[in-house]
C-alpha cells in the first residue's frame, strides 16, 4: 500500500481560525494533514521569528484526536520548529492558510500567510499560501477556498515547483459555481493609505495606532496583476521567490559602482557579477 503524503498546514489566524480547519478538512481527502499553528492571531508579521526567548508549545486536537501543535510564535516559527525538529524529514509540502483576506500587491511584504509559505521553500518544500478575500458579501467561502487548494496540491505532489518558488493563491469569497476562473497573475502594487490615530491616556502618556485607510489598487497594466483579475471574480496565482535580487541592475550596478573609490588608498574597486 502507497504511503500517503505528509502536508505540514500552518497560518497567521491562529490554531482556532476556521480557515485552518476547512483546510484540514479537504486536504485530509489526498494527503496525511498536520498541523503546527500559532496559538494566537499573528496576521502582519510578515517573515519574523523568535530568537532567544521561550515560546510556549501545546498539542492540539481535533475532533478528539492529535493533529499537531500550537505554538506561541509567528507562523515562520512555526514552519521553522515543524520542518528542522518535530516533522523532521517526513513533510511533503507546507500549505498556509486559509487566511480570511486578500494577500495581494504590497501586503504581500507584511503577510504571516505568505512568510510562512516562504519559509517552506527555503527548507526546500514546495509550498503554497492561500487567501480568501475578505471584502466581498458574507458569509466566508473557506470551504470554496479549500477545495482550491487542494487541487493544487494534488497537482503539486504529482509534478512540484521550481526551486524556491511558492505560489500565492488568492481566492475571491464566492462559492465555486460563482468564480469567473483562474489567472496566473504578477505582484500588484495595491497598497493602503495608512491612518494613524494617537491617543493621550490619563497619566499622559501616548499611544498610536494604525487603523488602516483607503485602500489604493493597482494602476491598469498591460499584465495580469493579482488585485485587479481578483476584482474580476479569478483565482489569482501568483508565483514568488525569496530571491530579491534586482538580477537586471547587477550588471549595471556593477559597472557604475567599479567607477567610484569606495575604500580611500586603494583605487577603484569592481568585483565579480
Amino acid at each position: 500500500m502507497k504511503r500517503r503524503p505528509k502536508i505540514l498546514l500552518v497560518n497567521d489566524d491562529g490554531a482556532e481560525a476556521p480557515g485552518l480547519w476547512a483546510l484540514f478538512g479537504q486536504i485530509a481527502t489526498i494527503a496525511d494533514p498536520v498541523v503546527v499553528a500559532p496559538a494566537r492571531e499573528q496576521s502582519a508579521r510578515g517573515h519574523a521569528i523568535t530568537v532567544r526567548r521561550d515560546m510556549a508549545l501545546e498539542e492540539l486536537r481535533h475532533r478528539g484526536r492529535k493533529v499537531g501543535y500550537q505554538l506561541g510564535g509567528t507562523p515562520a516559527d512555526c514552519v521553522k520548529l515543524a520542518l528542522a525538529h518535530l516533522y523532521r524529514g517526513r513533510i511533503s509540502m507546507v500549505i498556509s492558510g486559509i487566511n480570511w483576506g486578500a494577500n495581494v500587491g504590497h501586503n504581500i511584504l507584511y503577510s504571516g500567510t505568505v512568510g510562512a509559505a516562504l519559509e517552506g521553500a527555503m527548507y526546500g518544500l514546495p509550498a503554497i499560501a492561500v487567501s480568501l478575500r475578505d471584502d466581498l458579501e458574507p458569509p466566508p467561502h473557506f470551504d470554496a477556498a479549500a477545495r482550491v487548494a487542494r487541487r493544487l496540491a494534488e497537482d503539486i505532489l504529482q509534478h512540484g515547483l521550481p526551486a524556491g518558488v511558492i505560489l500565492n493563491v488568492n481566492v475571491p469569497n464566492l462559492p465555486l459555481r460563482d468564480m469567473a476562473g483562474t489567472a496566473i497573475t504578477r505582484q500588484g502594487q495595491e497598497s493602503y493609505i495608512d491612518l494613524f490615530v494617537i491617543r493621550r491616556s490619563a497619566d499622559g502618556s501616548r499611544h498610536c495606532a494604525n487603523l488602516g485607510g483607503q485602500r489604493l489598487p493597482s494602476r491598469s497594466s498591460e499584465h495580469a496583476l493579482d488585485d485587479l483579475e481578483l476584482n474580476k471574480r479569478l483565482i489569482s496565482i501568483t508565483p514568488l521567490h525569496f530571491d530579491l535580487t534586482s538580477h537586471v541592475t547587477v550588471g549595471t550596478l556593477h559597472d557604475r559602482i567599479a567607477h567610484l573609490c569606495l575604500l580611500p588608498g586603494r583605487g577603484k574597486q569592481g568585483g565579480p557579477s
